[in-house]
């Protein structure tokens, strides 16, 4: 097993020229024009799992075409094809530049989330966790204070952790035989000792940067503006799941049994929805959920059965593009057009991921609206009077 590297390019140097007034040749500009493509990947383990990198780098347009006049009106220069300075910009690694890196510890964070949420073993309804948070509306009815400020915290918390997850699972419940009609055909395959191949899209995402204004200075002429970057990023995993042919719960099922089995593991009936309903109804364990993934520990660990997992692969296709927005160009003796500047660079890149540390990591949370608004919200109960008047007029509430 070894790693080799290919290439292919359509690269080509392009000349620009530029004619004086006797339409005889005065001078040119090289620039380069085409595409770019590598591939780093791996010489056998074909039966295996390995990691891949795929770059692309395009690089068109910029090439002006035109004619500068005398005062007098008669043509002074002509550009053919000739192209600025602005082309030789390089175009940095989407994967480096966009904000989006994934090194060891995001691979980690990337993986516990694909294995929590492709577990044959999660829960779709979590009966004790349901039962808890039905407990606790009462007292959340209770909560109705004397300003009609802290009314509406109360009832935006309250629909927060008590309503929305009511419906939520009332939703599951009426889905609850199609779900196990799904979830038994997974198990079925781990009850013959096939493998079960899942995957899931983990994160996503786009910005766009605006950089500072500069010139293109070229011999001739000179063109200012200001690149503008525009990022796309997404990340999904696969995994397999199996059960080992020494100790396979499922071997020994009949379709009754294994039926039955099904429905346990949706209700989390089981160890596993035992210890994940203690975590979510342990107070504040969703604050601690924004500064980490505690959650996605949790689940990726919770396992009531013997099932395994391997050939974990997290894929990144991440791009950007890049475009000249200019101002516009040399006006008054100048006659000049301009093919629009397109440069992008796009890569693809497969991680194998040996093993997982289940192991939470933290990190600082973004504050969504979602968020901020329970922060206002808890802010409106927990703080004096005069407090909440000041959030009101901010209009927080």
């Amino acid at each position: 097993m070894a790693e080799r590297t290919r290439t292919m390019s359509t690269v080509f140097s392009h000349t620009g020229t530029v004619y004086n007034e006797k339409n005889n040749y005065l001078d040119s500009a090289s620039t380069s024009i085409g595409m770019d493509k590598s591939c780093v990947d791996t010489i056998g383990n074909r039966e295996g799992f390995n990691n891949l990198s795929l770059s692309e780098v395009h690089r068109y347009g910029g090439l002006v075409n035109g004619i500068r006049r005398h005062s007098n009106g008669g043509v002074f220069r002509t550009f053919y094809d000739y192209p600025i300075a602005a082309l030789q910009h390089a175009v940095p690694d989407p994967t480096a530049a966009s904000g989006y890196p994934i090194g060891p510890i995001e691979l980690n964070e990337y993986a516990l989330q694909l294995l929590a949420e492709t577990n044959p073993g999660r829960s779709e309804v979590n009966v004790p966790q349901f039962l808890a948070e039905l407990k606790d509306l009462p007292s959340l009815v209770r909560g109705y204070g004397r300003s009609v400020l802290k009314n509406l915290a109360v009832a935006h918390l309250q629909y927060r952790w008590g309503w929305r997850p009511l419906v939520t699972d009332i939703r599951n419940l009426l889905n609850f035989k199609e779900k196990t009609d799904r979830r038994f055909k997974e198990l079925d395959r781990l009850r013959k000792g096939l493998k079960l191949k899942k995957g899931r899209t983990l994160d996503s995402g786009q910005k766009v940067r605006i950089g500072s204004n500069f010139t293109a200075q070229s011999a001739h002429f000179s063109v200012t503006g200001k690149w503008i970057d525009r990022y796309t990023h997404r990340v999904w995993g696969t995994v397999q799941w199996y059960c080992p042919n020494w100790n396979n719960p499922f071997k020994d099922l009949n379709d009754k049994e294994l039926t039955l089995k099904t429905r346990q593991i949706l209700a989390g009936v089981n160890s596993a929805g035992a210890l994940a309903a203690a975590w979510e109804i342990i107070p504040w364990s969703w604050l601690v959920g924004w500064f980490s993934n505690v959650d996605d520990v949790v689940n990726a660990t919770a396992n009531s059965t013997e099932m395994r997992h391997r050939g974990i692969c997290i894929m990144q296709h991440s791009t950007l593009s890049r475009t000249l927005e200019h101002s516009p160009l040399p006006y008054g003796l100048y006659e000049l057009e301009m093919e629009p500047i397109l440069r992008r660079h796009e890569r693809k890149k497969r991680y194998a991921v040996p093993y997982v540390l289940a192991f939470p990591t933290f990190r600082l949370p973004i504050l969504t609206s979602r968020k901020l608004s329970i922060i206002a919200a808890l802010s409106a109960l927990r703080f004096p009077e005069s407090d909440r008047v000041a959030f009101k007029r901010q209009g927080l509430f």
